[in-house]
């Protein structure tokens, strides 16, 4: 009986590890994936300089700056899309970079209406690179006002036949000095309007 017990235990135990080594070759473990990756190549995107502050510009001006983006890896990368978040700036993308190899994403940004502010824009670069699948870069900068305008908008309402006014200053930028020497109206509010 004990010759049997053993026999039947020693046979369990033969049997159970024939199955483990039977689902570890049959089942591929992250390692395996891994290392499968790494015979295939993996593309690795690195930027060095993922944030740049532009000089003082006056409002108006568009900013370019191009992103130098690296292919640090050794299966192509694909650079598959790149968002900017606002109408004011857009991108122009490579859409492959060889492995060692660099280009550029060129950033153009649009002033216009950011006088007297700080202009910051996060924009997102997507890629195929598995460790790092998206890239999280930033333009900013300071933009002047070639002139203060206040206020800013005039809204003017009451009855058709009701005289109408409202006053608005124009102070020049001391770096950007102007005198206005004539005005003009739309010509649909000329008839209307007088200045």
């Amino acid at each position: 009986m004990m010759k049997k017990t053993k026999i039947l235990i020693l046979l369990v135990i033969f049997l159970c590890t024939a199955t483990i080594s039977f689902t570890e070759t049959n089942n591929p473990t992250a390692v395996d994936s891994i290392k499968d990756q790494a015979q295939a190549g993996t593309p690795k995107a690195v930027v060095a300089q993922n944030a740049f502050s532009f000089s003082e510009v006056l409002e108006g001006e568009t900013v370019t700056h191009a992103f130098l983006i690296e292919n640090q890896g050794t299966a192509p990368l694909k650079v598959l899309d790149v968002r900017t978040g606002c109408g004011c700036t857009t991108a122009q993308r490579p859409e492959i970079i060889a492995p060692g190899a660099q280009d550029r994403i060129v950033v153009k940004a649009n002033t216009n209406g950011y006088g007297g502010r700080v202009f910051d824009r996060a924009i997102t670069v997507f890629t195929n690179d598995p460790v790092q699948p998206r890239i999280q870069l930033q333009l900013s900068g300071s933009v002047i006002q070639f002139a203060r305008v206040e206020p800013r908008h005039i809204v003017l309402s009451g009855r058709r036949d009701e005289t109408l006014q409202a006053k608005a200053t124009i102070t020049p930028n001391q770096k950007y000095p102007f005198h206005i020497t004539s005005t003009q109206i739309d010509k649909p509010l000329a008839k209307m309007i007088d200045v």
